[in-house]
């Protein structure tokens, strides 16, 4: 399958090599959009840690409203945010 202009666009602006936007056109498209959503959510709350009841709530929470919004973005947005998120491209 070919890289989206939209996605290559992305990446080339950002000054990314070929060889790593093939691999992160491969690790996108490997996944469906809620796989995508999942990733993106697991990469985000690695930053809340885990522990007892307490703590987890928040990151329940975090997840329910966060898939909430991805559910409302296009594939071309959820592979934007992929890209920041999950490959740490700013």
């Amino acid at each position: 399958m070919r890289m989206t202009d939209k996605l290559k666009e992305a990446l080339c602006a950002r000054g990314i090599s070929k060889t790593r936007q093939e691999h992160i056109y491969n690790e996108i498209n490997k996944l469906d959009n809620l796989g995508l959503m999942r990733e993106i959510i697991s990469t985000e709350l690695r930053s809340i840690q885990r522990g007892d009841r307490l703590q987890n709530k928040p990151r329940q929470v975090y997840w329910e409203k966060r898939m909430a919004s991805l559910k409302e973005c296009t594939r071309d947005e959820l592979e934007e945010i992929a890209i920041k998120i999950v490959f740490d491209i700013k």
